[in-house]
């Protein structure tokens, strides 16, 4: 996870990479990669971050980072 700011708004970018290097019959390696960009508030990751800290504690549960919604960098 890369944090980032967004300019004078407040909001805050996270580009997500996930990424798993599996061996199979066919190639040697075989890589698989996803990466995705959101727009987060930054009180979003305070309650990401404590969600994902009972998630650990107790090894079970959702831990649910929400993005911004229809969000435009157009600023009043």
């Amino acid at each position: 996870m890369e944090f980032y700011k967004i300019g004078l708004t407040g909001k805050c970018g996270l580009q997500i990479t996930l990424e798993e290097n599996v061996a199979t019959v066919y190639r040697k390696e075989e890589k698989d990669k996803l990466t995705m960009e959101l727009i987060v508030d930054p009180n979003s990751i305070d309650i990401f971050c404590r969600e994902l800290k009972v998630l650990a504690q107790k090894e079970s549960g959702i831990a649910e980072l929400k993005a911004v919604g229809k969000y435009t960098n157009n600023i009043a």
